[in-house]
């Protein structure tokens, strides 16, 4: 049995934990009914005894266990009038292809936080789990968790066979369509606007856009806004210095080069993430530019730490803490107030650095702004 436990890559404690519940659950073990031993659960699992002491000790503080010195621990009376003995557990679940480095960090540090902070445990599946579509499908039919955080748009097919199960989920910074509800989401919409009008206030009137995947939910908002924002400032957006590509410094790298091998080239540069920026900055460097006197750069993001930017990054601030603590109180909310799921849009704020700067007199005179 001890191999069944190292095919995932939840904690060893908590993956015996959830096999506790799942005995309770289906009537192996009854309440008042005594439990193996450390001892025993040791020669049957493979699992040390310390492994196996926490998650008898995280049970015992749910109330679904109980000991009794020098008798053993038991189940407790409680746990056959809970429909649902995994209330306190939530599920988040992420791709690594879409939800990566230090967003994630981030992302998963916030909502680790707030779960503790309300009582509440987590439970992490990604697609580097071995079987994860059958992961998921197990925990939905089994009810081992009370609630999904969706981490990710690639699990739509997942979020059908949850809200046909009856289980609560919150998209967590994705919007899997414009009718969804249940998200908690930058407002991509302000972030480029704030962005294109800071620039504008800085002499800037020829402005480009990096961006990400066009697969993914908010390039089309981030595209769409961008234009918008340009045109109410009476300037015209050039499909030249739009550019998109995967995520990370080499796709910044690579777009910002072709942008500087062009003829007429932008002044300033949006880019969808701080990895971006910080590549398209790396690019200008080799080119023996500048930024920002030969390119100022913003990103939208704020994710990566000041001290890993090769120019202190003007930034738009995306949030992410409070997109994943309110992600956090919006499945509270649903679980224990009952209260409809609804669109959360967080906005934005600008973080002033040293990565941008006013265009030159001497470059308007020359036609660069």
């Amino acid at each position: 049995m001890q191999s069944r436990f190292q095919d995932s890559v939840d904690p060893l404690y908590f993956q015996f934990k959830e096999q506790i519940l799942t005995r309770i659950a289906n009537g192996a073990y009854r309440p008042g009914q005594k439990l193996p031993s450390q001892n025993e659960f040791h020669a049957e699992t493979g699992l040390s005894v310390g492994t196996i002491r926490r998650a008898l000790y995280e049970l015992s503080q749910q109330g679904l266990l109980y000991g009794m010195r020098g008798k053993g621990v038991f189940v407790a009376q409680s746990a056959q009038h809970s429909p649902d003995i995994n209330t306190r557990i939530l599920g988040f679940v992420y791709s690594f292809e879409q939800t990566h480095g230090p967003y994630l960090s981030k992302l998963l540090e916030a909502v680790t936080q707030h779960c503790n902070l309300l009582g509440y445990e987590l439970k992490i599946y990604n697609n580097r789990s071995a079987g994860i579509s059958q992961l998921l499908k197990e925990a939905v039919r089994k009810r081992l968790v009370a609630g999904f955080l969706l981490g990710s748009a690639s699990y739509t097919e997942l979020a059908d066979i949850i809200q046909q199960a009856g289980i609560p989920f919150v998209w967590v910074n994705n919007l899997p369509n414009d009718s969804a509800q249940n998200c908690v989401l930058p407002n991509v919409q302000q972030f480029i606007r704030r962005g294109v009008d800071y620039f504008f206030t800085l002499g800037h009137h020829k402005i480009g856009l990096l961006t990400g995947p066009e697969s993914i939910w908010a390039n089309a908002r981030i595209t769409g806004a961008f234009i918008a924002a340009l045109k109410e400032r009476g300037l015209s957006h050039c499909a030249e210095w739009m550019r998109s590509g995967e995520w990370g410094e080499e796709t910044g790298y690579r777009l910002m080069k072709t942008i500087i091998s062009l003829k007429e080239r932008p002044t300033a540069i949006i880019a969808a993430e701080d990895l971006i920026a910080v590549g398209a900055i790396n690019a200008v460097r080799e080119e023996g530019l500048e930024v920002p006197r030969d390119f100022s750069i913003l990103s939208n993001g704020n994710i990566t730490p000041v001290f890993l930017h090769p120019v202190p990054l003007t930034v738009t601030d995306m949030h992410l803490e409070e997109i994943g603590y309110r992600s956090v109180e919006m499945m509270r909310d649903i679980l224990e107030n009952h209260r409809l799921p609804e669109r959360v849009e967080v906005d934005a704020d600008i973080i002033i650095r040293q990565s941008t700067a006013p265009l030159e007199e001497e470059v308007r005179v020359l036609g660069g702004g």
